[in-house]
């Protein structure tokens, strides 16, 4: 479990084999895990856990084994392959995420994401290269294809064809013919792997594809109201620095601060971003009830709404606020 494909930080290995060691050293009867069954007996316990552990290590120091000798993220997923010591056993199968997932992932946490591949300095914008691609492979007709042939083919012919339907998804003038095609590559790779994490995602993928369950609402910021009520106002506004579109903030220097019942924060739109601040200074206030904010932050109602219905006030020039606010990827703010 280094790694989890919908995205996480890092899980350092060398933290897990930590906690590990100290699980082995409790020579404990019984073990109930959080993924999995649970065990009993000491020593079957013991060899079961210590293997666990051992395959953590083994994908951690080859990593940095062959990174060392100038191994790129692909060619790493290639060449570390867990020994068939570690198959014979349920907790070190494959089942959660890849080895091939894995020891990238470590790669990238201890060397950053260039790994020595020229291709990957300066790649050309997605939608640009696809095109480049199809074009000199011979169009978009004769990629289509190959993505065809090469989901019959035995062995790595999966791995082409999800690449090659991948390019054809990616250009801007993609049709559902595409979609299809990336659909079935998806699909398929979900009946072969054994990976329950790439299984869910493929087929989580496919049916946003073919339209038959929109991914849409997960592709747009959004704040649970029952998470930010459990917030203070300090978290809730500092998580709006993420949503700034800083096109919509050129030439904008204005300090708001935020009034949410007995809690006060500040934001500083300036230089194409939003500054957390105390508030302090600001050139305009406004206040609310931290309920009033709280349907803000979670889409329930709008900033211009609040204002109208007399549940906020503003203090200073609440056009200048109000502009500023709706350079936030927000509904709320909008």
């Amino acid at each position: 479990n280094v790694f989890a494909i919908r995205g996480e930080e890092y899980r350092d290995p060398r933290r897990l084999l930590t906690g590990l060691d100290d699980l082995r050293a409790l020579g404990a009867e019984h073990l109930i895990a959080t993924h999995g069954p649970p065990m009993s007996g000491a020593d079957g316990i013991a060899r079961r856990v210590t293997s666990y552990r051992d395959s953590i290590q083994f994908m951690w120091d080859q990593t940095a084994r062959w990174a060392n000798r100038g191994a790129t993220g692909p060619e790493l997923a290639h060449r570390i392959q867990l020994p068939d010591v570690y198959g014979d056993d349920w907790i070190t199968q494959q089942h959660y995420g890849l080895v091939e997932h894995h020891v990238r992932q470590i790669r990238t946490g201890l060397f950053g994401f260039f790994d020595g591949d020229p291709a990957n300095l300066l790649p050309l914008e997605p939608a640009d290269r696809a095109a480049r691609y199809l074009a000199a492979m011979g169009g978009v007709d004769a990629v289509r294809a190959q993505c065809r042939e090469a989901l019959r083919e035995p062995g790595d012919g999966l791995r082409w064809a999800l690449e090659l339907a991948a390019h054809l998804v990616a250009r801007t003038d993609a049709d559902q013919t595409d979609r299809d095609l990336l659909g079935k590559a998806l699909r398929v790779t979900a009946r072969r792997t054994s990976s329950a994490n790439v299984r869910n995602w493929c087929l989580t993928r496919a049916r946003d594809l073919d339209g038959t369950s929109s991914l849409d609402r997960h592709r747009t910021h959004r704040l649970n109201r029952r998470h930010v009520e459990k917030w203070t106002l300090a978290r809730a506004v500092s998580v709006l620095r993420v949503l700034v579109d800083p096109d919509r903030l050129d030439g904008v220097d204005v300090h708001v601060e935020i009034v949410g019942g007995t809690e006060r924060r500040g934001l500083h739109f300036r230089n194409h971003i939003a500054c957390p601040t105390d508030g302090v200074g600001s050139d305009v206030t406004m206040s609310a009830e931290r309920d009033v904010w709280n349907a803000v932050f979670a889409g329930v109602t709008t900033l211009n709404d609040a204002i109208e219905n007399g549940a906020m006030t503003v203090d200073g020039d609440a056009n200048a606020a109000l502009a500023a606010f709706a350079a936030l990827d927000h509904p709320g703010f909008r």
